[in-house]
């Protein structure tokens, strides 16, 4: 479980908003750096050394940024983590309450969030899967238990209806 470096994640968020901007002549991920802190990605993140692994507190930082380039009106509400307030730096309290409320990041087993903990590259591939894919996310905790759409169906309409009936999906509907 290789970690991810800062650069390699905002490599994938700046492709996941679907902008290439090609690497950079003297630092392959300049270009995508430059890209991220025009749109306000890095935007009041403590301070990042691109090099090395990324903490899930910048992680929930650049996401929540990244929904509000996608237009996604997310509200900011409580959640059961217990461990985000009192956190320092406190401006990353409501990005983990967006993430969370998106579905896009959520705690573990014990209800904590863990900011500074390093992301993975498998975990990694799931928030920018769930960034880019409504259909994906969890509003809450997900738990064994939590029902997932399955059709068996090959015809067109009735796999139309299904995705779009489904509770899960918000946002993310398939046209006729």
């Amino acid at each position: 479980y290789d970690t991810l470096n800062g650069d390699q994640f905002i490599k994938m968020v700046v492709t996941a908003l679907g902008e290439n901007p090609g690497n950079g002549t003297n630092y392959w991920a300049d270009t995508y750096i430059k890209y991220a802190e025009q749109k306000g990605l890095l935007e009041n993140i403590e301070k990042i050394n691109y090099k090395n692994p990324l903490p899930r507190g910048e992680i929930v930082c650049i996401i929540s940024k990244a929904l509000d380039i996608l237009n996604e009106n997310i509200e900011i509400k409580a959640c059961g983590l217990n461990d985000i307030y009192g956190y320092k730096p406190a401006n990353y309290v409501p990005h983990v309450l967006k993430t969370y409320n998106a579905g896009i990041i959520t705690g573990y087993l014990n209800n904590t969030f863990r900011y500074e903990k390093y992301i993975n590259r498998a975990e990694a591939c799931a928030v920018i899967s769930k960034l880019v894919t409504p259909i994906t996310r969890r509003e809450r905790q997900i738990t064994s238990l939590t029902p997932v759409p399955v059709c068996y169906s090959y015809i067109k309409e009735e796999i139309i209806t299904a995705i779009n009936s489904y509770e899960g999906n918000k946002g993310c509907f398939v046209a006729d």
